[in-house]
């Protein structure tokens, strides 16, 4: 048949070149010798530790101002004499916006890093990106906390 054979030259040009991948070439990747893994761990922890600061930050200004979003907090805080229903305060929210920009973004660091490392990079350019990627999110937090636009 003429397709089949065409179908199995191009696959022949295409993947008869290319070494074929091995789970041990995948696994000898990730470790921890390799100096981007050990990086890539570090800048993921400094970014999930920070995203789990909002969080923390988030409990504290509304116990602290009084304003929560759910009635039933409000309930549990009218036990103590303040609390009310106000989901609009805006160091509460301005804390919020932090959080919800790191749950947008931190997820694809989370993902596309370890297939990054996967390319086999240069070491100085792949540890400039995690960097910059850690710092550009940290500032911007800062940013949103304080109300200047980055």
């Amino acid at each position: 048949n003429r397709s089949s054979d065409l179908r199995a030259r191009t696959h022949k040009f295409l993947f008869d070149d290319l070494p074929a991948p091995s789970l041990v070439d995948a696994m000898t990747a990730y470790d921890f010798s390799n100096p981007l893994v050990a990086s890539f761990a570090f800048y993921a922890a400094v970014l999930v530790l920070k995203s789990a600061a909002l969080s923390a930050m988030t409990s504290v200004a509304r116990l602290r101002t009084g304003s929560f979003s759910n009635p039933e907090d409000v309930v549990f805080a009218m036990k103590k004499g303040q609390g009310k229903h106000d989901s609009a305060n805006e160091e509460v929210a301005r804390i919020k916006r932090a959080h919800m920009n790191d749950l947008e973004n931190i997820p694809y660091f989370l993902i596309l890093g370890p297939l990054y490392i996967l390319t086999n990079p240069s070491v100085a350019v792949a540890l400039w990106h995690f960097r910059l990627f850690t710092i550009c999110r940290i500032v911007t937090t800062m940013c949103h906390i304080v109300s200047i636009a980055p």
